[in-house]
This record gives C-alpha cells, structure tokens and sequence, in this order.
C-alpha cells in the first residue's frame, strides 16, 4: 500500500486544514465502482458519501465514480474540475483488448486517445498505444476486429477521449489508465451490460435475476469476474505508482 501522509490533526486551525485540502490537490476519477475499490484500497482513501479522500505524502487526493458511458464522462470532469480545481486527474478504468497481443491485466496510459470517427486528443501519457472511446460495448470478436482496423486502436473504452476533452476544455492536465479486462478474442454477451447501473455500481438483484432465468450465466459471471479482479489488481498497482510520483514532483 501506498504510505499515505496522516490527516490534519483534529486540534489544527480550520485555516491549515483548508491550506492542505486546496492549495494543491489529484483527482482520481473512474466509470464504475469496480473500478475504483481496489484504487482506493491501494491508496487508503476514505470513502465520504459519494466521494473518496486521503491524503498521499501531504498531497490531497479525492477521487468521484462518475458513472458510465461519453455524457456522464464529459460532465463528470468539468464538474470536478469546478469543485475542486485539480493540478492534474487520473481517470482510469477498464478497457478491451482489440489487440491479440494485449492480455487480461496489461495496462495501458497512452498519449494520445480517439473516437470512433478518427478525432484524437492528446492526454498526459508516453505509451504509443492509442485507446479508442465509443458509445457502447464491443460484444465479440468480429466487432473488435472491425474496430481495430477502422481506427488502428489497441483497446476500446467508452470514456477516455470524452474526459480528455472535457479537460483540455478546462487546460486541465488529464492522464489515462487503462486496464484490459477483456481479450480481443473474447464475447461479452449483451446481458453482461446489465450487471452494473448508470452509476457503475453492480445491480445485485438484476444478477440474481439473471442466475434464476439463466444459470448458464454463471460460468460467464465466474470468468468475468476473476477478470474484473486481475485488472483491478494492475490499474490499482500503477494508479497508486502514478500518484506517488504525481505527489513527490
């Protein structure tokens, strides 16, 4: 785990606690709640009704699920850009192989991201795989595919290039991380979208519905599951690296 610095004492001035809570402060951003458990685990943040803190070497760090999908992306950073008025974000999350060489945990931060169209927006990263962002899930193989070579992408996402405009829009530093949670090779049946709400949390009793309906499902919820874990593990590992460094600069 990250060593994290100790929270203002409870005896300190309101002044020096707001001097540490906003002269400089990382916002860590994510689509769902998946995602950002292990992040927070990693980091020690303390979840406060919808919102996560903590602070990591003197450095405040917040961190919001924005939900899923281009819209809640885009508006979810410019209203956490206005809040709280970040040096730099990290939004990170999962993604989908469309490269047979990128495995279930490989981790992606590339410099540059695009949309479906071919627009591209460069994001504070070094990596020359580029991440494409569309409007819905890339279900199998023979879409992936299609998708690759129409866009020369590596991995697919739904948010990525959305968040990077809206914080260039606000000349806010933005870097992306990406885990792959899902192979070029693999199907994400349509009912798997339905496992988590427009908020990313997971919808316990539409699971169960599923399983009762359809127990076959279960051995595709088991799969993605152990997926979903290994990818968190590696976006967890190296958001908390990136932070570190972000805060020791």
């Amino acid at each position: 785990m990250t060593e994290l610095s100790s929270w203002p004492d409870e005896q300190a001035g309101k002044k020096e606690i707001i001097e540490m809570t906003t002269a400089k402060c990382i916002c860590i951003l994510t689509p769902t709640r998946p995602e950002m458990n292990p992040i927070a685990r990693e980091l020690g943040l303390v979840r406060k009704k919808d919102r996560y803190e903590g602070f990591v070497h003197g450095v405040a760090v917040y961190a919001a699920v924005l939900g899923m999908g281009p819209q809640r992306a885009c508006d979810g950073v410019t209203a956490i850009i206005e809040q709280y008025q970040p040096t730099r974000i990290l939004f990170a999350g999962f993604a989908g192989s469309l490269a047979n060489e990128l495995e279930v945990g490989d981790l992606l931060s590339p410099a540059t991201v695009i949309n479906e169209q071919g627009q591209q927006c460069s994001v504070d990263g070094t990596m020359t795989e580029i991440i494409v962002s569309v409007d819905r899930i890339i279900e199998n193989p023979a879409d992936k595919k299609q998708l690759a070579e129409q866009t020369s992408a590596s991995a697919v996402d739904m948010e990525s290039f959305f968040a990077a405009q809206a914080a260039h829009t606000k000349d806010t530093p933005l870097a992306i991380a990406r885990a792959i949670s899902d192979t070029s090779k693999e199907v994400l049946p349509a009912w798997t979208g339905h496992c988590l709400d427009a908020q990313g949390d997971l919808r316990i009793a539409r699971i169960l519905g599923l399983l009762i309906t359809g127990p076959w499902r279960l051995g595709t919820l088991i799969r993605l599951g152990k997926a979903s874990s290994l990818a968190g593990d590696s976006l967890a590992y190296w958001v908390a690296a990136k932070i570190s460094q972000w805060t020791q600069q």
